[in-house]
């Protein structure tokens, strides 16, 4: 075989390998990277959706959080309502205690009056 002829018989090895083999041979890569494309869409979309639930699940904590503190302070502030409430009918109880006390030695000591001079018992005679 003279040189001219191995020249061309390499020349025709190197197209027959540039051309696709067959269409059959070049499907399965086709759909090879049509898959690959396929998953990596639904990759993204998983993780898209992923990083949604995260946000909305951080969300959701932070108003948990703001919800306990905001019940927090209402307990605090039931407990000084609750406080003052029974301070003040304890005051009203002694005040009506005193009342009370006031009027039995005022309808104890008739001869005292009411305070209004017109009572006739006093020192000017009446």
């Amino acid at each position: 075989m003279a040189s001219g002829e191995v020249e061309k018989d390499k020349d025709r090895d190197r197209e027959a390998r540039s051309e696709p083999a067959s269409p059959s041979l070049d499907e399965p890569t086709k759909r090879r990277k049509r898959l690959e494309a396929e998953i990596e869409l639904v990759k993204m979309d998983a993780q898209a959706r992923i990083d949604t639930r995260e946000q909305k699940i951080l969300e959701l904590k932070r108003k948990i959080d703001q919800l306990e503190f905001a019940m927090e302070n209402m307990t605090v502030k039931e407990r000084r309502s609750e406080k003052e409430r029974r301070d003040l009918e304890e005051r009203l109880a002694r005040t009506m205690e005193t009342l009370r006390s006031s009027m039995r030695t005022l309808e104890s000591n008739p001869d005292r009056g009411d305070g209004d001079g017109r009572s006739g018992g006093g020192p000017s005679g009446g």
